[in-house]
């Protein structure tokens, strides 16, 4: 069961601010969480959201903001940012 990863377009801005040697770590990381059968056990679910869950995926000093739709196999990355902002709307 492999996932389809799909970014907005305010994470590709965030994706393509990033160095090389981030984005490329960023990407296998992507990757590998795509091809987990139970992707939902690799991220941390954020508290205090509406009824979409929203969760946390650490990659080095880097967080990605994504959901996760079972019914569509489809990983949604939100943003990416920086350990120190990444929670700032959240």
């Amino acid at each position: 069961m492999t996932f389809q990863v799909r970014f907005i377009p305010r994470a590709k801005k965030d994706l393509a601010k990033l160095p090389v040697h981030d984005i490329r770590m960023i990407h296998n990381s992507l990757t590998a969480l795509s091809n987990d059968n139970e992707p939902w056990r690799c991220v941390k679910k954020l508290k205090g959201l509406g009824d979409t869950p929203i969760y946390s995926f650490r990659v080095g000093s880097y967080r990605i903001i994504l959901t996760i739709e079972m019914d569509i196999m489809v990983i949604f990355v939100m943003e990416i940012h920086h350990r120190k902002n990444a929670y700032r709307y959240f």
